[in-house]
C-alpha cells in the first residue's frame, strides 16, 4: 500500500510537522524539486549563512531552489539590471545564454524550464 493516496495528503502532513516542530522543510531534508532558472545581475544572500550565490556566474543558469523562494526581499540584490526577461522553454532560455546575452543587456533572466507548476 501507499503511506499517501494523494499529495496534497503528503503536504499536509508536512506542514502539520514542520508547524510543530517549528521549524523549515529545508531542516527536515525535505525539498521541492527546482523551480526553474536564473541567469544575470541578481544575487542571493543566504538568511541563514550569509553567504551570497550569483545568478551572473555559470552559462547554464542557476537552479531556482526552494530554499531560494523563501529568502525576503532584503536577501535578493537586483545589481545593475535594467528588466526582468521571462522564458518559457530550456532551450530558448539555454540558447540565450549561449548567444552571450547577459553581456550585452543588462538584465534578468528568467525559466521555468517550461515545466507547469502544479499546486
Amino acid at each position: 500500500g501507499k503511506l499517501f493516496r494523494e499529495q496534497p495528503d503528503m503536504n499536509k502532513a508536512l506542514l502539520d510537522v514542520v508547524g510543530a516542530l517549528g521549524i523549515g522543510r529545508p531542516h527536515l531534508g525535505v525539498l521541492a524539486s527546482e523551480k526553474g532558472l536564473i541567469a544575470g545581475a541578481v544575487n542571493f544572500r543566504d538568511p541563514q549563512t550569509l553567504a551570497v550565490s550569483s545568478a551572473l556566474q555559470g552559462s547554464c543558469g542557476v537552479a531556482i531552489s526552494e530554499a531560494m523562494m523563501g529568502f525576503g526581499n532584503e536577501h535578493i540584490e537586483v545589481n545593475a539590471a535594467h528588466c526582468i526577461l521571462v522564458v518559457e522553454k530550456d532551450t530558448y532560455f539555454q540558447y540565450l545564454l549561449q548567444g552571450r546575452l547577459l553581456s550585452s543587456l543588462p538584465l534578468v533572466l528568467i525559466t521555468g524550464r517550461g515545466y507547469p507548476d502544479l499546486l
